[in-house]
């Protein structure tokens, strides 16, 4: 930049250059206050607290300076400079290109999800757009993951990070997973995993938003316009990942499953405080829990959650956390 540049402008510090880098690539980070104990952003309902509700931490210094932030990353520019490059859109047209399948399963195209998806008019706040989901050729299928990891040598019980990744199910399957082609919206700073993940997320959520309904975008193959729409289809990650993602108890709880209503039991005459989960309960009479039919469990459901955040959202402190420890969210 100092040498490219210095008949033009004067670059005299290195802010200045990473500040007109931000400028030309058309887009720019976006510091999020977040608790110093990385278990909250300041974000949705959080915006006006000044203390983690989690560990009670002070948002600010004494000054009144936030005491940690999480840097965010917009997505929206960043899948509007793909299609600056001819090459990367013609790589990026195996989603429009892709036949699926009835019988056998190549890609997440083939898949019914993606499917029912294709049928389905978009909906944003509640109310109905007139476009279906992936009915332009630009549309853009994406995948959210998210985990911690273990840094300075993955020593366990040290401190960790969680990197928020998307991945790109436009591009082929042989390429898609490459680290060039990963989109990292941001890392949630250590040292601990983040007690309400989501609220990390609501910056990524705004501009879900927005692509949803279509941003405005040069293609620079057609040299002409469009509206760009992209959809994240599935969220990724182990158990403990998806776990936060769903904001759920988790394996050790009473009610573990993320997809039923498996009901954990403790051994209760080896004074055991680990709840397991079998299929068949022994007969004992302080064990009313009965059996169950692996092929006939009580699945959860996607109303059988919002009626569990609504009955969350309208009750006490104390009433909130039995309804948690009964329902295992």
């Amino acid at each position: 930049m100092h040498k490219a540049f210095q008949h033009k402008m004067k670059l005299d510090s290195e802010w200045v250059v990473i500040h007109r880098l931000a400028l030309l690539s058309g887009f720019e980070p976006q510091n999020v206050h977040c608790c110093i104990n990385s278990c909250i952003a300041y974000t949705g309902h959080y915006i006006h607290d000044e203390s983690c509700p989690f560990c009670k931490e002070a948002r600010y210094t004494s000054r009144g300076r936030p005491r940690r932030t999480f840097l965010y990353i917009p997505l929206i520019p960043r899948l509007q400079a793909l299609f600056h490059n001819p090459t990367m859109i013609e790589q990026m047209a195996y989603r429009q290109n892709f036949a699926p399948s009835d019988r056998v399963i190549r890609d997440v195209f083939d898949g019914n999800w993606y499917r029912q998806l294709c049928s389905r008019h978009v909906v944003i706040d509640s109310v109905k757009r007139r476009h279906k989901y992936f009915d332009k050729q630009h549309d853009i299928a994406l995948a959210l993951s998210a985990d911690s990891y273990l840094l300075f040598k993955r020593r366990r019980g040290g401190p960790s990070a969680t990197p928020i990744i998307l991945q790109n199910f436009n591009l082929p399957p042989q390429i898609r997973t490459r680290l060039e082609n990963l989109i990292c919206v941001g890392v949630i700073p250590g040292p601990h995993q983040p007690k309400d993940i989501e609220s990390f997320l609501v910056p990524f959520d705004d501009e879900c938003a927005l692509l949803a309904d279509g941003v405005r975008t040069f293609d620079a193959c057609t040299k002409s316009h469009f509206d760009l729409h992209a959809y994240v289809i599935f969220e990724d990650g182990d158990i403990v990942a998806i776990e936060k993602l769903l904001n759920i108890k988790g394996h050790n709880a009473i009610y573990p499953c993320q997809s039923c209503e498996i009901h954990g039991v403790r051994n209760i005459t080896g004074r055991g405080t680990v709840y397991y989960t079998p299929l068949g309960t022994p007969d004992l009479d302080h064990q009313p829990r009965p059996s169950l039919d692996p092929h006939n469990l009580p699945l959860r459901s996607h109303q059988s959650y919002l009626e569990m955040h609504h009955e969350l959202k309208v009750s006490t402190v104390k009433e909130k956390a039995i309804i948690a420890k009964q329902s295992g969210i």
